[in-house]
């Protein structure tokens, strides 16, 4: 090892298992601001737990902030990857909009990684990173379900005056969900509830 080595290793520059060292910090990251929440998490117990240094955790994130921003950014990018490849690529656009909002409900059921990713943001103290994240979910969502509402109306399926509005109570059925989910711990009487709840919907605005 040269002496520049040396030097990279204790400034926490990455090496061949970079990945490995950001993927174990953002996995603590979790772990911890999921039990602890952003503010009550140190950056110690953030490396200890990952088993790297804090000049490690500086090098590849710049921060506690920087890395609990990572944490968001990648764990929102695998929500919008679930819920892309929840879309049924077939049939009508009533079973595909019902097949879309259930699978994104049963994502938060059966998915221990999605429930902690709810659980770290709630906890955030500082509501415009609450905000900013409710905001991203909510727009990828509606624009999946406005699209699957208009195609529903061009195709004589539905009968729809205000195909925002629709959309806005299909969402606050979902965030519904998700607090009962979260905070309540009933998955299975809230799951029943929301899916009788979309299906009266439907069944209102259906030709």
């Amino acid at each position: 090892m040269t002496s520049s080595d040396v030097d990279h290793h204790r400034l926490g520059k990455p090496d061949q298992d970079g990945n490995a060292v950001r993927d174990r910090l953002l996995g603590a990251a979790l772990q911890l601001f999921a039990r602890k929440g952003f503010e009550s998490a140190s950056v110690r117990e953030l490396t200890e737990a990952a088993k790297v240094t804090r000049p490690t955790l500086y090098y590849h994130f710049g921060s506690k902030e920087g890395l609990y921003l990572e944490l968001v950014e990648r764990l929102c990018a695998t929500v919008e990857d679930s819920i892309l490849h929840s879309l049924v690529p077939q049939g009508t656009a009533r079973v595909r909009l019902r097949s879309f909002v259930l699978k994104i409900l049963d994502s938060i059921i059966e998915d221990a990684g999605n429930q902690r990713f709810f659980f770290v943001i709630s906890l955030d103290p500082r509501r415009n990173n609450l905000s900013s994240f409710h905001e991203r979910m909510r727009n990828f969502i509606a624009a999946v379900v406005e699209l699957l509402l208009e195609e529903g109306a061009e195709k004589g399926e539905f009968e729809i005056e205000d195909v925002k509005w629709i959309t806005k109570v299909i969402l606050a059925l979902v965030d519904s969900f998700i607090y009962n989910q979260i905070f309540l711990a009933y998955p299975k009487s809230s799951r029943d509830e929301t899916e009788k709840m979309l299906d009266v919907l439907l069944d209102q605005i259906a030709l």
